[in-house]
């Protein structure tokens, strides 16, 4: 009886488990393997340096509300 197709075996998806540094290595001898960095994009250094500023004075306005009147507001445990 023919119906038209033969069995055919199935193949294997997956051979070896493995990082993806470990395959690199494994075709690094084959194979040149570079590395593509994304590009950062350029921050002005007065963007970061008032962004910084910023952030300081906040930190010394909590302490010092904390100090003037510690029963109102309470002390920080950590600053971040």
């Amino acid at each position: 009886m023919n119906i038209g197709w033969r069995f055919k075996p199935r193949r294997r998806v997956l051979d070896v488990i493995m990082t993806s540094d470990e395959y690199l290595e494994s075709v690094s001898s084959d194979y040149d393997i570079i590395e593509i960095l994304e590009k950062k994009p350029k921050t002005s250094f007065w963007k970061d340096w008032s962004e910084t500023a910023l952030s300081a004075k906040s930190i010394v306005s909590r302490l010092q509300s904390a100090v003037e009147a510690p029963e109102k507001s309470p002390m920080p445990m950590a600053i971040v």
